[in-house]
């Protein structure tokens, strides 16, 4: 699907009405609503989102043995998020993607140095890397540990991020910071 910036404000508006309500209807790929000149960025993610919940319940329904025979497409929805910038942390069992939890051990002094590091991190995987979803980075109260969040497409794509230049020389600089630490990939099994 096409669309043109010179669309009237009531077209647009019913354009974007309708993708929100049906995204599928509206668009026949994901990733053209990230390219749609006609909406704005709030949208995008909007119809985005909505797109996004529509494939979970249809993931949990094939999962369970009445899809219907359609195959979800949360993959290529998670794809249009992230080249719009719109993706967040999803904490689902049905979401295809993966989770990485670093727990750091850290002198109190150091728990913003470390935390700057951590966040130089996740803004390069953010412009540079596909399949990043999201970061979120915890200080503990008494400032002695830091935990990293950080959700990706898959593993694969955490794995290739963690080979480059920049990744492995700002992983260096946390490494000497901090007095132990730990790395698990995780799957979402439940949410309740």
């Amino acid at each position: 699907m096409k669309t043109s910036p010179k669309i009237p404000a009531s077209t647009r508006k019913s354009l974007a009405e309708d993708a929100k309500v049906s995204p599928k209807t509206t668009f026949d790929d994901p990733s053209k609503v990230v390219s749609a000149d006609a909406l704005s960025e709030e949208e995008k993610a909007g119809i985005l989102t909505q797109w996004e919940a529509d494939e979970i319940a249809l993931q949990t329904a094939s999962d369970e043995g009445m899809s219907g025979g359609r195959r979800p497409r949360l993959d290529e929805v998670k794809s249009a998020q992230t080249m719009l910038g719109a993706e967040k942390a999803t904490i689902s069992a049905a979401a295809t993607n993966v989770t990485c939890i670093e727990t750091f051990r850290v002198e109190p002094q150091n728990v913003h140095r470390l935390t700057r590091v951590l966040e130089n991190i996740a803004k390069h995987a953010k412009q540079q890397s596909p399949g990043y979803i999201s970061t979120s980075i915890h200080e503990s109260e008494d400032q002695s540990h830091v935990v990293n969040y950080s959700q990706w497409a898959s593993k694969s794509d955490f794995e290739t991020m963690l080979e480059t230049p920049t990744a492995k020389s700002l992983i260096k600089k946390a490494a000497d910071i901090v007095e132990k630490s730990k790395k698990v990939i995780y799957d979402v099994v439940f949410t309740g």
